[in-house]
């Protein structure tokens, strides 16, 4: 936080202290943050329920310094509340973060966010329950945005009215935004953007020159070719964070297309496999030939075609990826001890490798300071 030096350091301390530890905060308690700290740029609340739309209104009775905003649960602010907060402090904004929005916070909010905050580099929402995916096209017209994080999960989950519709709209809204905003974006990330599909990802080929990380999980659609071709010749610099989760088809792994026995997801083995949806043999290679030397954090859980063949090529003698130290392998069932010996030899800074469910790891035995969390010992646990 900046503030002004002649508040006290050591009360503004305590104050942000209880902010952050303090779950029951009331309204009076948001309103005494705010009076305390005039010159507040940067906000944080977490579990905020009792922030109400009287607390808006006080930060908006006076001159806001507010440059970056992040709220979370603060269901009891209403619709009304919100645009008008943003049409009086939102020139100043430089990030919105907002999550677990159940009662308000809709399409044309957003529209009025982006009308009035032209400065906007970050923009997260996820959890909004009134969200759609028109308000993609408010969000293409933000020409500052670097930073850009959202979640439709709430869109595909059963009990939402609309939960199984997806539509062409909805596609042309995604790559109407990707065309706009692609070009000057470092962060993306889409989760349950079940619409998505191969031309979305041929988009971000063509567009994409400045992403480090990239956020592309829970998809059925994308194939493995299309993945394969999203990282072959890409101008865009190697990625230091990739989450491709759960990126696969939700048919049983025998019921797809060129499934055999062993390792049914080499495309190597089966020219067929790379136009099943799912993150493949031929995708995890062109990820890691154009990432591997940059990559610090990778997930791939759940994407279950990529094959034994891939893993111990990726993984195998000469191959190291001298920065990658964070990986998720969970419900990779081919994985076993001779790809992670494999893996910890080419990965000298991992720390933490997660592997729920990869019931093959059994005896290996992590280097001294890496935490392998789950799959060790799974048959006799």
């Amino acid at each position: 936080m900046q503030l002004v030096s002649r508040y006290n350091y050591g009360m503004i301390l305590s104050v942000v202290w209880s902010v952050l530890t303090v779950v029951e905060l009331e309204e009076e308690d948001f309103h005494r943050v705010f009076a305390t700290m005039p010159f507040l740029e940067r906000v944080n609340l977490c579990c905020a329920g009792q922030l109400k739309d009287g607390v808006l209104e006080y930060v908006m009775s006076r001159e806001s310094h507010i440059k970056h905003l992040i709220l979370d649960a603060t269901n009891l602010v209403t619709e009304d509340c919100w645009r008008r907060f943003f049409q009086t402090c939102g020139s100043k904004l430089e990030t919105v973060k907002l999550s677990y929005l159940d009662c308000a916070f809709n399409d044309e909010t957003v529209e009025v966010m982006v009308s009035n905050c032209p400065n906007l580099r970050r923009l997260k929402l996820t959890d909004c329950w009134k969200l759609t995916y028109d308000c993609l096209k408010s969000i293409a017209k933000l020409d500052k945005l670097e930073y850009l994080s959202l979640d439709m999960r709430h869109r595909h989950e059963e009990g939402h009215p609309d939960y199984r519709v997806v539509n062409e709209r909805d596609l042309e809204s995604i790559n109407a935004l990707l065309k706009a905003r692609c070009g000057g974006l470092r962060t993306l990330s889409l989760k349950h953007f079940k619409p998505m599909d191969n031309s979305s990802l041929a988009i971000i080929h063509e567009t994409a020159r400045h992403l480090s990380k990239l956020r592309l999980s829970h998809n059925e659609t994308f194939t493995d070719a299309a993945l394969a071709s999203l990282f072959t010749d890409w101008p865009n610099p190697p990625l230091t964070f990739i989450d491709f989760a759960s990126n696969r088809s939700l048919e049983p792994l025998f019921l797809m297309p060129g499934a055999g026995n062993g390792d049914n997801s080499d495309s190597n083995s089966n020219s067929n496999n790379n136009d099943n949806p799912g993150l493949g043999s031929d995708g995890f290679r062109a990820m890691m030939s154009h990432s591997g030397e940059k990559l610090e954090h990778l997930t791939i859980s759940s994407c279950r075609q990529v094959g034994f063949k891939a893993l111990e090529e990726v993984f195998g003698e000469g191959q190291t990826y001298p920065h990658l130290r964070e990986i998720d392998l969970s419900f990779h069932t081919r994985i076993d001890d001779v790809v992670m010996r494999r893996l910890f030899k080419a990965c000298p800074a991992l720390r933490k490798v997660m592997a729920f469910a990869c019931f093959n790891i059994v005896a290996v035995q992590p280097p001294a300071g890496v935490a392998l969390i789950g799959g060790l010992n799974a048959h006799t646990m």
